[in-house]
């Protein structure tokens, strides 16, 4: 069963994958042929993807909107224990 959210999953544009030129990826990767992450958790859950950069608002307590520049992880193949 697949849960329907407000809003639909998010995927990125390709031109938003951050590549293994870009300078992010010379502090977080050891192959300099790649640039995504693999990590565990405490509970032994786990996650690996890829980084993308992308521009995300962001809206303070005054209501004053910002655009804001992030860079996270992205996992294309995410599914929840109960999708299993």
């Amino acid at each position: 069963m697949l849960l329907q959210g407000a809003h639909p999953s998010y995927k990125p544009e390709q031109s938003n994958i951050v590549p293994a030129s870009d300078p992010l990826c010379d502090r977080v990767q050891r192959n300099p042929n790649e640039c995504n992450y693999d990590i565990n958790y405490a509970d032994r859950s786990s996650s690996m993807g890829a980084y993308v950069r992308d521009n995300m608002q962001l809206i303070s307590e005054d209501s004053e909107r910002e655009n804001v520049d992030i860079v996270f992880g992205y996992e294309p193949t995410f599914q929840l224990p109960w999708q299993i």
